[in-house]
């Protein structure tokens, strides 16, 4: 029985750690997944910006023959633009595309609309009237869908200076799906080292607790046995003699026996130590194996041992049951280059 609370114990620990270590592996896997989402976000920003300064430095800034869109363009200048944009705005690489003065004033849209434009007080149009872009990620875009706003400065090829704001809407599906792709092969791969790092923490677990079991188990045996018979000493004898008289409070018979062997100090000044050690063992041998299973034999000390008899029955199979013993201990023992008898008094 207390081995399998040990054991019990011991699994018992192996699951907590194995609980505990799930949480910071769960917490890693999701900040690393929040991580990908967020890298997510940015890569399709990135091609949002790249996008909108093609079409920028490709197709608006070589359309205008002038630096100045606050008098707007003229009809030549809006159809050089209508003819530079129309094959983006066709292929649907854009969703929506507007020309704007540094005033907010729309000179040039590809569908004539300038309804929904970026008001001039959004801090996203004064961050790009001053020269630096900005691109963010709209939940419902001109065709009520994901898209991405990208307000790129236009700067004129002639004088060099910022002349108005490009206000381009690009599809975010396309870019949406080619970023997740992968991002999931990068999920799944970091989801296969989660596995392989718990599965190791796992295994690291399980064998710290295995070794601080038998550890625990060894360290536990040897505080309660003897080191030269192995049986139990002192004070496990101790224990089972208290929870024997226990048994008896509550009614149940059994025997406690004390033994000493005769002529042992002669064994030991005669043969040497070693003999005497070897007469031990096999007293310790003959007793165990003269009773029974449930009973308990300990060395005390030097020449003592102990026995409880904890199974119930009355005087005469005691008796008759401890004369076996002692006939068992009476045989001869050989103990090279010697005979000596180990009956035990």
């Amino acid at each position: 029985m207390t081995r399998l609370r040990r054991r019990r114990k011991g699994s018992g620990l192996f699951v907590l750690f194995a609980v505990a270590s799930l949480v910071p592996v769960s917490i890693l896997g999701a900040t690393l997944m929040r991580g990908y989402q967020d890298e997510e976000l940015s890569r399709g920003l990135d091609q949002g910006r790249a996008q909108a300064a093609v079409i920028e430095q490709m197709a608006i800034a070589p359309a205008l023959s002038t630096g100045d869109l606050s008098a707007g363009v003229t009809s030549a200048q809006r159809e050089r633009l209508r003819s530079a944009t129309d094959l983006a705005i066709f292929s649907g690489s854009v969703s929506r595309l507007r020309l704007r003065s540094l005033a907010g004033v729309v000179v040039f849209s590809d569908d004539g609309s300038v309804a929904g434009s970026v008001p001039v007080t959004d801090p996203a149009f004064r961050s790009a009237a001053a020269g630096r872009i900005d691109a963010r990620i709209l939940d419902h875009g001109p065709q009520s869908s994901a898209a991405i706003r990208v307000l790129e400065p236009v700067i004129s090829t002639s004088v060099g200076q910022v002349t108005g704001v490009l206000e381009v809407y690009l599809p975010y599906e396309e870019i949406a799906a080619k970023v997740q792709a992968e991002t999931n092969r990068a999920i799944f791969r970091l989801a296969l080292g989660l596995v392989a790092l718990y599965a190791v923490l796992a295994l690291i677990s399980w064998w710290t607790t295995r070794r601080l079991r038998r550890y625990a188990a060894d360290h536990l045996h040897q505080a309660l046995h003897d080191p030269l018979t192995g049986l139990p000493n002192r004070e496990l004898f101790r224990q089972a003699a208290e929870d024997a008289l226990e048994r008896g409070r509550r009614g149940e018979r059994g025997a406690m026996v004390l033994i000493d062997l005769d002529h042992f100090k002669e064994v030991n000044d005669t043969l040497g130590h070693h003999a005497g050690d070897e007469l031990l063992r096999v007293v310790g041998r003959r007793l165990i194996g003269s009773l029974r299973t449930d009973d308990v034999v300990a060395r005390l000390g030097g020449d003592e041992f102990g026995l409880i008899l904890g199974r119930g029955g009355d005087q005469m199979e005691t008796v008759e049951l401890l004369t076996r013993v002692r006939a068992e201990l009476g045989e001869e023992v050989v103990l090279v280059p010697r005979r000596v008898n180990s009956s035990g008094g």
